[in-house]
């Protein structure tokens, strides 16, 4: 359900203190809906506490859905769309797509590498080259039968299609970014219009880029934000993006339209969480722990399922998880162990290949003005 699964960038605290917070905020109802939730259900009949109070006072009666764990991928996708323009707009296209590589590969490939390890201890499953390949570059979300190595990795292919599109569309984005989200919207409806008529592979991809739209309010809210925009600009985008969620919904992702299995009310519950640490900028100081837990949040978001979900298995089979304590204190103990991986996953392999994206820039900007200087 991905960083994005989920936010899949850093951010600067300075400029942006709040959505620090928020990307935390947000791999937790990630972790929180598949170790508390979904697993313990599905495997022993019975979530760890505190999920039925939860259940039965707040997200039942208020119609949230997965137990956060849509609206946490709803923020992820928001701040993605938000926080990816602010950077594009002070990057040159080769700039932009070399963060872009280094920033979600390196992590999302030893991922899947875990994930393979973990499939065979849990259940003696394997995968062939082909299929691991497949995974390492997101496509196998759009090939037909589908593999999945990485079962969150989904969000990464969603975000991976806007990355393609802002790559492209970046030199009309700083000019004439109205223009440009006009195209990107006019782009997803074509891929729904002909969502059902290029083979399963192709619904496959129009399955992805229907999530789009969510990270294109992203984006037209910084646009708001940094003025680029007027209020009545952005109404008229919100309007045409809702719309565009609205149609994706309804033509692809149809068991997500009725009110109680809603994507659309769910989302509506991030965007206004979202807006209102945006507007609390200045006002909500995230503390040590929330800032580490935010810039290890896309390798929390990677690798929870592969760390934490294999924990609470190869547990059941040794002691018997029979009681909400176990469940409880065994999910506890697999949420700790998934954010421990991760940490380890950003100080190893996260900041070095940040590191190394920068150098690349540095070294491409260098030759660049090398070349001007010779050909003068």
């Amino acid at each position: 359900m991905p960083n994005t699964i989920h936010s899949t960038m850093s951010i600067t605290p300075e400029n942006f203190t709040n959505i620090t917070l928020l990307r935390a905020v947000a791999a937790l109802m990630v972790v929180y809906d598949h170790l508390f939730c979904d697993i313990p259900m599905r495997h022993f009949n019975m979530a760890a506490f505190p999920a039925p109070a939860i259940q039965e006072f707040i997200t039942t009666p208020l119609g949230i859905i997965q137990d956060f764990g849509w609206i946490g991928v709803a923020i992820f996708f928001i701040i993605s769309g938000f926080i990816i323009t602010h950077v594009a707009l002070r990057e040159s296209q080769a700039e932009f797509l070399i963060k872009r590589i280094f920033r979600i590969y390196p992590p999302l490939i030893i991922a899947i590498l875990l994930a393979c390890a973990a499939a065979i201890v849990t259940s003696d499953k394997t995968y062939s080259t082909r299929e691991i390949l497949s995974a390492f570059t997101l496509t196998n979300y759009w090939q037909y039968p589908q593999t999945l190595i990485l079962g969150v990795a989904w969000t990464l292919a969603v975000e991976i299609i806007f990355y393609l599109f802002t790559f492209m569309l970046l030199p009309l984005l700083k000019k004439k970014p109205a223009f440009a989200v006009a195209i990107q919207l006019i782009a997803i409806c074509a891929i729904y219009i002909l969502s059902k008529d290029y083979g399963h592979s192709f619904f496959l991809f129009s399955a992805s880029a229907a999530y789009i739209p969510y990270l294109i309010i992203g984006q037209i809210t910084y646009f708001l934000y940094s003025k680029l925009f007027s209020p009545q600009l952005f109404a008229a985008y919100l309007a045409a993006s809702y719309a565009a969620v609205f149609y994706g919904i309804h033509l692809i992702h149809k068991s997500f339209a009725p009110v109680e299995n809603s994507y659309l009310i769910n989302f509506v519950y991030a965007y206004f969480v979202f807006a209102g640490c945006l507007m609390l900028k200045e006002r909500i100081e995230p503390g040590r722990l929330i800032r580490a837990i935010a810039d290890c949040s896309y390798s929390i978001y990677l690798l929870h399922g592969t760390i934490g979900i294999t924990f609470i298995l190869l547990i059941s089979r040794h002691y018997n998880l029979d009681s909400a304590a176990r469940i409880t204190l065994t999910a506890i103990i697999a949420t700790g162990l998934s954010i421990a991986a991760a940490w380890l996953s950003y100080r190893l392999i996260e900041q070095p290949s940040i590191r190394a994206a920068r150098y690349a820039c540095r070294m491409l900007k260098s030759r660049m003005l090398k070349a001007e200087k010779d050909h003068i």
